[in-house]
């Protein structure tokens, strides 16, 4: 059935994160990518969505930055498809990091600002507040400008405290 499908898929992913949190981030893959094709099968676009982006998480700790942001697409256009704006934010997170480790802080910037506007214009306040206090740091920081990346984490704070985060 789907829900032992989706019940063995979290035993798999426990089983990675155990591996890597051992360093092993191979094994962790392997374990990740089984625990993905249980979802797909299973139908669980949901849990679907955070394996891909905890994918795209390993990639980045073995500095893949391309594996890694084909991972975090993934994952970000099947959080926009089942409207999880806070996976999305994730997602696009793990993108912006791999760009900023391949030293493109120009296109990381660009993203940031483009999801920065999308979850405005939607009125995704905690999505928002999300990027502008981890992404939009970053992104700053690797620009050097940091009175921005200040003024951007002060917005973050604001806004989770308007919101009782």
């Amino acid at each position: 059935s789907t829900g032992d499908a989706v019940g063995r898929a979290t035993a798999i992913r426990a089983t990675s994160a155990c591996h890597a949190a051992a360093g092993a981030i191979e094994p962790a893959l392997r374990e990740a990518r089984v625990a993905l094709q249980l979802l797909r099968a299973a139908g669980h676009r949901r849990e679907e969505a955070y394996v891909l982006e905890y994918i795209a998480h390993l990639h980045l700790q073995v500095r893949r930055s391309n594996e890694a942001i084909l991972a975090a697409r993934d994952a970000e256009t099947a959080f926009r498809d089942i409207g999880c704006p806070l996976g999305e934010q994730l997602a696009v997170t793990s993108s912006i990091a791999a760009h900023l480790a391949r030293g493109e802080t120009r296109l990381a910037g660009s993203i940031a600002k483009e999801a920065l506007a999308k979850f405005r214009s939607e009125g995704h306040v905690r999505a928002e507040a999300a990027l502008l206090g981890d992404a939009m740091l970053q992104v700053h920081l690797a620009e050097g400008a940091l009175s921005e990346a200040i003024c951007s984490t002060e917005e973050a704070l604001a806004m989770c405290r308007k919101l009782k985060d």
